[in-house]
């Protein structure tokens, strides 16, 4: 080894105990029952934070570096900030990007959460029309329809939005949305959830989509 080269890394040692531990964990933090008061953004976050911290542990039990483990730690630290709506840490600030269209991403969340309100009401048993119908109360939900060119009902505005994200033609944004209420409707399969529990999911829901369409400025 030559004078200025870096000591070798001792050998990472990794415990069946520690690996099945970390394994029973994730486990728990991503297939347990979220509250039915959650949105579900939030709750996303705080999983991923839980996992991060979880993981952090584990890589530096398992000598991997403690420098590593520090980076897992500080992406879930900034994660958890998000959740609890502190200022954002700067390596999770996007690239500003000149003469992008504005709101294109604010207004497909919109519309994703509109349409995943749709889809717990007709899991808690109304007709997908009746489940449109309902989401198409909320009158906010309107400012995220198209301007500058005609455009009909609510209704037919959420079903052209449904169609576009379960396709994948929207923005990648509103399919990572649709996909994550996707995996809490087959959780509360599993866990047999009554026709009341995915109600009030989907009304939650519901007012999560009201309360950002009424930040677009449009």
């Amino acid at each position: 080894m030559k004078p200025d080269d870096p000591a070798p890394e001792p050998p990472a040692v990794f415990m069946f105990a520690d690996l099945d531990a970390l394994a029973n964990e994730l486990r728990v933090i991503f297939r347990c029952q979220s509250g039915v008061e959650d949105d579900p953004v939030t709750a996303l976050q705080t999983r991923y934070g839980a996992a991060l911290v979880l993981i952090a542990k584990f890589i530096e039990r398992s000598g991997i570096g403690a420098d590593i483990a520090e980076h897992f730690a500080r992406l879930a630290s900034a994660i958890l900030d998000l959740k609890d709506g502190r200022e954002q840490a700067e390596f999770l600030k996007p690239k500003t990007v000149k003469y992008r269209a504005p709101l294109a991403t604010d207004l497909w969340a919109v519309r994703a959460y509109a349409v995943c309100a749709v889809e717990w009401f007709k899991r808690s048993g109304l007709r997908l029309p009746e489940a449109y119908a309902r989401v198409a109360q909320k009158r906010d939900l309107a400012r995220a329809q198209d301007r500058g060119r005609r455009v009909g009902s609510l209704k037919s505005s959420l079903k052209t939005w449904r169609d576009a994200i379960r396709m994948g033609r929207a923005d990648p944004v509103a399919c990572r949305i649709w996909q994550q209420n996707n995996a809490h409707i087959e959780i509360s399969k599993e866990l047999r959830w009554s026709p009341q529990q995915v109600e009030v999911r989907g009304a939650d829901i519901l007012k999560t989509a009201a309360a950002e369409a009424q930040k677009l400025n449009r």
